[in-house]
């Protein structure tokens, strides 16, 4: 795990070597494996930094903020994945979203319907390409923030950094947000990850070795300012820093999920206790009522778990394609 882990040379030669790695994609909200060769590796590499090239330039003759996540940006931060990434992942201007997929399905990319069994709205689009061996997802969320998401991509986009990626400079996450990424995706909580790494915890200490106290303190403090402490509690616990769960949600972070023009603190803390980890459901259902005026009456809950389950129900069409299913400004993606 070391070598995953710390700083490298060559992490395209990391994953390469690694005989048991598994690409997942998701389909119908399950991962589905597939072994792949070096070879195929290799070919999956050069998509991805590929599709991360192409989708900068679009976004920049489009004028539209775009951040590129994981695969190429983890390598130039000399950081190996725990799992060959089979996805190219990009963070996008929520205001943005829908214009970016209508440019993107005009360059050939088609949206993947393959949403799978969510109790909410999703808080990416996936789309594949003819010509391509990757998926590329786009999130207007980050991973594990729950922050009012266009406060919190415009903190991200404040932070940008440029990472070379063959011959062109696209914009990305820094390497604290990177980092943040990476424990979601070693702890099983990153979006499309259903199980944890084996040996997760110790590499999550480990990842701590590579940073300066200093550094350390700022991982940290972006945790909580992106109101990421319960989804990020694994890296917290492993660095031994003290954190509380988010026990009520923003309203405006509650506002995007559920589709709603408001949300009281009943409802935020419902959302809060639905999107925790399952086995922390009860401590943040526990830290909710304790934050809340009074223990809510019958009917209260009621009404808000109504609003929480009904979020999609409000939609016309809650597939990735119409951008109110994922509470994307704009008008109506056009169907392929």
């Amino acid at each position: 795990m070391e070598s995953q882990l710390h700083q490298t040379d060559s992490t395209r030669e990391a994953e390469a070597a690694a005989p048991a790695r598994i690409a997942k994609r998701r389909r119908w909200g399950r991962d589905q494996p597939r072994e792949l060769s070096p070879e195929a590796i290799e070919r999956l590499w050069d998509d991805r930094a590929q599709t991360h090239v192409e989708v900068a330039g679009l976004c920049a003759a489009r004028r539209i903020r775009l951040l590129a996540a994981c695969g190429p940006v983890m390598r130039h931060f000399g950081f190996a994945s725990p799992t060959v990434i089979a996805t190219a992942s990009v963070l996008v201007d929520p205001s943005s979203t829908t214009h970016l997929v209508e440019e993107l399905a005009l360059n050939g990319w088609v949206v993947d319907e393959a949403a799978g069994a969510r109790l909410l709205p999703r808080t990416s689009v996936t789309l594949r390409h003819p010509s391509k061996t990757c998926l590329l997802n786009v999130y207007y969320l980050m991973p594990g923030s729950r922050a009012d998401p266009e406060e919190a991509f415009d903190m991200l986009w404040e932070r940008r950094v440029a990472v070379p990626v063959g011959e062109a400079m696209i914009p990305s996450l820094d390497r604290t947000l990177v980092v943040l990424l990476m424990a979601l995706a070693l702890s099983g909580q990153l979006p499309g990850s259903s199980r944890a790494v084996v040996g997760a915890d110790a590499a999550l200490v480990q990842l701590k070795g590579i940073f300066t106290p200093v550094e350390v303190d700022e991982v940290v403090t972006t945790a909580w300012t992106l109101h990421g402490t319960t989804a990020l509690h694994g890296l917290l616990s492993a660095w031994d820093r003290t954190f509380e769960y988010v026990p009520l949600l923003p309203e405006r972070y509650a506002v995007w999920r559920l589709k709603v023009d408001s949300a009281d603190r009943v409802t935020r803390a419902l959302l809060g206790i639905v999107e925790a980890p399952k086995g922390l459901r009860r401590t943040v259902a526990r830290a909710s009522l304790h934050h809340l005026d009074r223990f809510p009456g019958p009917l209260t809950v009621l009404r808000s778990m109504r609003i929480v389950v009904t979020a999609k129900s409000r939609l016309q069409d809650a597939t990735p394609a119409d951008p109110r299913g994922s509470g994307w400004a704009a008008a109506d993606i056009p169907a392929a």
